[in-house]
């Protein structure tokens, strides 16, 4: 019994490291704006979400200019911060 456990998470890490590796550069950049506005506590976006966004309000975060890089990815025409 634990050998087929041990068989079935092997593979699940299998497929998922293929799947991981299979996201186009457009994709991982997306996901890693998306982990960094989770981390700013920002509202939930999803990717489809982050594609068409037109504006950012960064208003009470402590993001500066040099802050933004991950925003770069994007094509937002207006991000409002301090």
């Amino acid at each position: 019994m634990k050998t087929k456990i041990m068989i079935i998470a092997l593979l699940s890490l299998f497929l998922l490291s293929l799947l991981t590796g299979c996201m186009s550069e457009e994709k991982k950049a997306l996901k890693a704006t998306q982990t960094w506005l989770k981390k700013l506590k920002m509202k939930n976006y999803t990717l489809k979400k982050l594609k068409s966004l037109e504006t950012l309000d960064l208003y009470n975060t402590k993001v500066t200019d040099a802050g933004i890089s991950p925003l770069k990815t994007l094509e937002i025409p207006e991000i409002a911060f301090p």
